[in-house]
């Protein structure tokens, strides 16, 4: 034995063979980067808080099941749009096979697969002890095996040798894995009877058990308006796909879902669960930014009351001018700590960045001549399209086939003229009352569902909110929306797209805006409104120039082009949905240094306007100081990654 030797055994019998500590503890001995991991959950997990929640339901409904129905119902649906992308993806790159030869391949598969399944349950009885009913489960293997080995020959000699070499893969319909033809009986079964396989199983069965259970009052709650817990925090869930890859990489981002429910508005535009008072037929709703402005009004009223005094009796203008110097200290006081107040609850309450989800019949389009529900493609999708044009539309059966002969008579003017040039028109009715919806799909029906589709959305977002969804779902280069009115000249496109090939070079990876302009005309439309009027539209234009955009002129116009690149980054990090949304939106631009440039329009005021002179305003002007406030303390954040 060597002296080296000699002292580690001396050192072993002083502290242990376990001296060095244990070198494996921290080492990472597996990873799979295909893995669907949804990290922590960041909820509380209490038996005994969850106890307290079985007695409380007893006496009220609180509809935590119609969330995990919702949660469920949107992961399953993104695993089927995964399954759906990997068929398309093997139809591209696989061979076409005739039908009879493609039949014969799914009787393979089919056989494969009952053999992996029932070959998983007889090792998981056989590791359960119970050895009969795994015996009788192998001997229906065998007859299994049986048949697919007639199966294969049947297809074997139905193509070339050198064709049954290659491999031959189809799709999950549980998990969305891949299964291969010509996979052995061990590797399937380790697939059906793996985790990832299980767990979805067991998803989708959990979520038909919900389904039967929740799914009816899922209906009651939206018609009785209780929106409680449901809608108020956050309307926070699930997107997934390649942002569920996003979020797997940044489990910081994706712990903060602090809220579980349906994503619809923003915190700052729900007013269901306030109370508030009714002046002339709207709510007005008392929150801090309102307590604020309340505030300021008394203090101008004491003044006011002051100086009054004051000139009645001018011996006591000291009294008089000590009141009021009080007053602004107690004033300017009260401001600054609810201000303060304010963003403490804003930066609690505000999650940084929006959740944006979508509800089971908005992922779907239907095709009116075969009566086919159809999948949306993604905003994350490779565009395959020149120009997608976005429409939100609520309650617009009057003015929206007026707006739709235009668009469409232009666009297929355009496409006859240019070879390169298609498009494709989506009409997101907002939870529309009357007959949008049918008239849109009359429209669907004569063009056919590759120019025009229809997206229907459950209940009512606002108009930003539609806009988003119609731009999530669409498969152009260049995104365009315009509003359903009809206000403005459709031919002026051309103006807009010259002014984004001179931004973008006609790269669609490229950030770029071409903005609709309607700065030429005000000095004519100042003529035709009212003093009033005027004088809102100016107080609008001063709170958007100090508090948000400052390059912009006009942020309201409803005739926008972005490229897909500009699209991606703005509308996910966008929170307004309501009518402030196009500040937000340039804000955001402006935040990310993208051109943009305004284009002067032809535009006319149409009539049903469904935006109300004066309470509209008031909101407008509310969400406009929300806005900067929220961003100014870090209530709202935007990702760095996405600066130019």
């Amino acid at each position: 034995m060597s002296a080296h030797d000699q002292m580690r055994a001396m050192l072993d019998q002083l502290m242990g063979t376990a001296r060095n500590g244990e070198t494996n503890r921290y080492s990472v001995k597996f990873y799979d980067s295909k893995r669907m991991d949804l990290g922590e959950c960041p909820k509380v997990h209490d038996l005994a808080l969850r106890a307290d929640y079985e007695n409380a339901s007893k006496n009220k409904d609180y509809y935590y099941d119609v969330d995990a129905m919702e949660h469920l119902q949107a992961f399953i649906a993104d695993c089927d749009r995964r399954t759906e992308a990997a068929k398309k993806r093997l139809a591209e790159t696989q061979e076409e096979l005739t039908a009879e030869v493609a039949a014969k391949a799914n009787a393979v598969h089919e056989l494969a697969e009952e053999i992996g399944k029932k070959l998983a349950k007889a090792e998981a009885l056989g590791e359960a002890g119970q050895v009969e009913e795994s015996m009788k489960l192998m001997s229906e293997i065998e007859e299994l095996r049986s048949k697919k080995s007639r199966a294969e020959q049947e297809y074997r000699s139905s193509i070339p040798a050198s064709t049954y070499q290659q491999q031959k893969l189809r799709v999950c319909e549980v998990c969305s894995a891949y299964l291969g033809i010509h996979d052995n009986d061990i590797r399937l079964a380790d697939h059906f009877g793996g985790k990832l396989h299980l767990g979805f199983l067991a998803i989708r069965d959990k979520l038909a058990e919900l389904e039967k259970t929740a799914g009816p009052r899922q209906k009651e709650l939206r018609k009785s308006g209780r929106d409680r817990d449901h809608e108020d925090r956050g309307r926070s869930r699930y997107v997934g796909g390649r942002e569920l890859d996003r979020r797997s990489r940044a489990l910081a981002r994706s712990r903060d879902r602090k809220d579980t429910t349906r994503e619809i508005r923003p915190t700052d535009e729900r007013k269901d669960r306030n109370e508030g008072v009714i002046v002339g037929g709207h709510q007005i709703v008392i929150g801090v930014p309102e307590a604020v402005i309340v505030a300021v009004t008394v203090i101008v009223t004491m003044i006011a009351v002051g100086g009054r005094d004051r000139a009645k009796d001018p011996d006591d203008g000291m009294l008089t001018s000590e009141l009021v110097q009080l007053v602004l200290l107690f004033g300017s006081g009260s401001i600054f700590f609810l201000f303060v107040v304010l963003g403490i609850v804003l930066k609690v309450t505000t999650t940084p960045f929006p959740k944006i989800v979508r509800h089971k019949d908005e992922q779907f389009y239907r095709d009116p001549n075969t009566g086919e529900n159809h999948r949306f493609p993604s905003l994350d999708d490779e565009p395959t399209l020149q120009l997608s044009v976005i429409i939100p539309a609520f309650d617009e059966e009057k003015r929206l086939p007026i707006m739709l002969d235009e668009c469409l008579e232009y666009l297929e003017a355009n496409a006859k003229a240019k070879k390169d040039f298609s498009y494709e028109v989506i009409v997101v009715s907002d939870g529309s009352r009357d007959r949008t919806v049918e008239l849109a799909l009359e429209y669907a029906k004569k063009l056919g569902t590759d120019k025009l589709r229809v997206l229907a959305l459950v209940e009512n977002r606002g108009k930003g909110g539609a806009v988003r969804m119609g731009m999530l779902s669409s498969r152009g280069r260049f995104l365009l929306f315009a509003d359903a009115d009809g206000a403005t000249k459709f031919a002026d496109y051309a103006k807009l797209e010259q002014s984004m090939t001179q931004l973008s070079g006609d790269d669609w990876n490229r950030d770029a805006l071409a903005i609709g302009s309607r700065a030429h005309l005000e000095q004519d439309a100042t003529a035709k409104r009212t003093l009033f009027r005027t004088i809102l539209m100016h107080g609008f234009h001063l709170l958007v120039w100090t508090f948000a955009v400052k390059r912009v002129r006009d942020t309201q116009c409803g005739f926008k082009l972005l490229t897909r690149s500009a699209a991606r980054k703005l509308f996910l990090v966008m929170h307004v949905e309501r009518w402030a949304f196009d500040v937000e939106l340039l804000f955001i631009a402006q935040s990310y240094r993208m051109p943009i440039e305004e284009i002067a329009v032809n535009w006319t005021e149409i009539e049903g306007s469904k935006l109300t002179p004066f309470w509209s305003w008031l909101q407008m002007g509310r969400d406009l100081m929300l806005i900067w406030f929220r961003y100014a303390i870090g209530a709202w954040q935007l990702k760095r990654e996405h600066s130019n």
